[in-house]
């Protein structure tokens, strides 16, 4: 598992576009269509991504903004 997001809440804006309660948002601009999911945490909630068994590399690209 990767985390690529978290805050207190994590809300989908858009297609491929999450961003959190403090207006910290990520934009997955990888070609690949890796699927994510927010998953709670004892802090809140986290945008992770569930990295395929058995491949020997993925390439995750993201764009970060506040």
């Amino acid at each position: 598992v990767f985390r690529l997001l978290a805050g207190t809440t994590v809300d989908q804006t858009a297609e491929r576009v999450w961003q959190t309660d403090t207006g910290l948002r990520l934009t997955l601009t990888s070609p690949d269509k890796i699927p994510v999911e927010i998953a709670a945490t004892a802090e809140g909630q986290q945008l992770q991504v569930v990295l395929p068994a058995g491949r020997i590399s993925v390439t995750l690209e993201m764009e970060y903004a506040w």
